[in-house]
C-alpha cells in the first residue's frame, strides 16, 4: 500500500474555475437592497409623493390638490378619481400608500358655509343648496342620517360624503 492518498476525480491536476452564477453568495457590491417607501395621502408633501415611482411634480401637485377639495382621502382608492394618474402608475405604487382617516377634515352640517362645500367633488351645488335651505328653514340637523331621511340628498351622494361629514348635537334644542 501507498502512504500517499490517491488523487480525487478523473483529471486531479486539472483546476477548474466555477462559473459566477455557481456561486453560494453574490459579491456584496452586487447586492441591492430596496426598501418600500410608505406614504400617508392625508400629510403627504410633495416631494413624499415625487419620491414614489412614476409620479412627478405635477401628478404630485394634484394629488394634493384633489386631497385639500375633499377634506382628506379616506380610501387610496380615491386616487382612481384623478383622472390623469395611470392605472399602471397607481397598480405599481398602491403597497406604498396608506391612508390614515383620522385626518379627514369634517364638515358640520350645522354651522358650515356654502364656501366649505362648495367644492367638494361628491356633493353637487344644487343638493349643496338643498341642505342649507333646508336648515335655513328646518334648524339644525339632529344627524347625518336627516340627509337621507328628509331626501336633502340621493344615496350614492349620502354615502359619498358620509366621511366628510358630522353633526354637533351638544347646543341642539
Amino acid at each position: 500500500r501507498s502512504t500517499q492518498s490517491e488523487p480525487q476525480g478523473k483529471y486531479p491536476d486539472r483546476k477548474y474555475d466555477k462559473p459566477r452564477h455557481w456561486t453560494d453568495s453574490a459579491p456584496a457590491d452586487s447586492i441591492k437592497t430596496h426598501q418600500l417607501t410608505i406614504v400617508e395621502l392625508n400629510t403627504a408633501d410633495s416631494a413624499q409623493l415625487v419620491a414614489l415611482r412614476g409620479i412627478g411634480p405635477v401628478l404630485a401637485k394634484r394629488i394634493i390638490s384633489y386631497r385639500s377639495r375633499l377634506g382628506g382621502y379616506y380610501s387610496v382608492d380615491q386616487l382612481r378619481e384623478i383622472k390623469s394618474l395611470p392605472d399602471e402608475t397607481l397598480t405599481n405604487i398602491y403597497i406604498q400608500l396608506t391612508v390614515d382617516t383620522t385626518q379627514i377634515a369634517r364638515v358640520n352640517l350645522n354651522n358650515f358655509e356654502y364656501k366649505d362645500l362648495s367644492r367638494h367633488p361628491y356633493l353637487p351645488i344644487a343638493q349643496l343648496k338643498t341642505i342649507m335651505n333646508f336648515r335655513k328653514v328646518a334648524g339644525k340637523f339632529k344627524s347625518v342620517h336627516d340627509l337621507l331621511k328628509y331626501h336633502l340628498v340621493d344615496t350614492a351622494v349620502y354615502y359619498r360624503m358620509l366621511p366628510y361629514i358630522e353633526v354637533d348635537v351638544t347646543n341642539i334644542k
